[in-house]
């Protein structure tokens, strides 16, 4: 009887919170929707970019770059630094905003910018301001401010970004290298200690792409130690042996979006554990990457069919030393903002002029959904219907 009643007020409970949830969800399709709308419309929205006819180029033996906006409210002036001292080129950074005035670019992180920030209210014809961002638009704001034409330079993850900046790349292995790293890996068996066959690290448990119903699907058919919040194993922070993931033959690796060339540290930090990379990538998705040297389930008809082949693979060594073969020619580049020696060499390249119009709309260009009230609370009803099993 106790039983009974206990499932009848769960049952009650669940129909209150998704009654509560659905209209909330209803009250902000709306807003986001007519927001959105109503700037576009404000601010035209027809071109992104607009190039101009001349260069405001000025020729300098050191560039100096401004960095105006905190990144995720620290300090980071050091590590671009850091990295634009890898360019060929000479740049000298700064976070003093007294040197508005002098400085060559001034640097803003988008999120950052959303609510606390503003920019500066002036700029040199010559000065170049540049929006980084390493967020897909399922997971950042942009919240409409008045900056139309204030931004010239993107750098994101994007292919066409004015300086593009992905999470890593294969960089092609000198003479000497190649000699080295066939030395290294061409008879190795990398299945060696590999005892487990797969492994998933998940924190975002309400993502746009629902991993984790994949994820279940998979673990019909393959054995998983699936860690992070969303999993069912934690790695005890005096020890992480149980999260060694070099004893794991696969990675899982998945996304949280599927946006435009958003190929994250997932990816890369497999690599670097030697333990082959399984992705969602779509079509839009997939990047410049050695042949074998990762696993997308999308070409696959089914999570069975994916299992089978990992399973096959976890008792054939010789197939599965072929997703290593990639070693003996490249090499894996992954580290938090090593692209700015990019930035640094662009800065010291003439160029025409240009101006990004509507940094928001151009954002916004993308093969995924944008941030949105609306986006957060399916996120989360879907999240919670599947708790439930539905």
């Amino acid at each position: 009887m106790n039983k009974r009643i206990t499932m009848v007020r769960k049952n009650i409970r669940r129909k209150h919170v998704i009654g509560v949830l659905g209209l909330v969800f209803i009250i902000y399709i709306s807003m986001s929707a007519y927001t959105y709308e109503k700037f576009c419309r404000a601010k035209s929205c027809e071109e992104n970019i607009i190039k101009l006819s001349h260069s405001n180029f000025v020729n300098k033996s050191t560039k100096t770059v401004l960095v105006w906006t905190k990144y995720f409210f620290g300090d980071w002036a050091e590590h671009v630094s850091g990295n634009m001292s890898r360019s060929k080129h000479n740049c000298s950074v700064t976070s003093d905003r007294r040197e508005l005035g002098s400085a060559d670019a001034v640097l803003f992180h988008l999120i950052d910018l959303w609510f606390w920030e503003t920019v500066p209210g002036f700029r040199r014809p010559d000065q170049v301001w540049v929006l980084y961002n390493m967020e897909a638009p399922p997971h950042h704001h942009f919240t409409g401010k008045p900056w139309i034409q204030a931004f010239n330079w993107t750098m994101t993850y994007r292919t066409d970004s004015t300086i593009p900046s992905p999470y890593g790349e294969f960089v092609p292995l000198t003479s000497e290298e190649k000699e080295t790293a066939t030395l290294l890996y061409m008879n190795r068996n990398f299945a060696v200690n590999k005892t487990k066959i797969a492994v998933a690290v998940v924190s975002n448990c309400q993502d746009d792409v629902q991993r984790y119903r994949y994820i279940r699907q998979l673990e019909k058919y393959v054995d998983i130690d699936y860690f992070g919040k969303c999993g069912h194993l934690s790695c005890p922070r005096t020890s992480n042996a149980e999260c060694d993931e070099k004893k794991y033959r696969f990675r899982i690796a998945f996304e949280n979006a599927n946006c435009k060339d958003y190929v994250t540290e997932k990816f890369w930090k497999s690599l670097n554990q030697e333990s082959v990379p399984i992705v969602n990538w779509g079509s839009h998705q997939v990047i410049n990457a050695p042949k074998n040297s990762y696993i997308n389930i999308h070409d696959f008809k089914s999570a069975k069919e994916l299992g089978t082949y990992l399973n096959m693979l976890s008792t054939n060594d010789k197939l599965y030393n072929k997703y290593f073969a990639w070693k003996t020619q490249y090499k894996p580049e992954h580290e938090e903002m090593y692209a700015f020696k990019y930035l640094c060499d662009a800065l010291h390249t003439p160029r025409l002029a240009q101006t990004i119009v509507d940094p928001n709309k151009w954002l916004r260009t993308d093969s995924c959904r944008t941030w949105s009230i609306r986006e957060v609370l399916r996120r989360h009803l879907d999240r919670f219907m599947f708790d439930f099993g539905w």
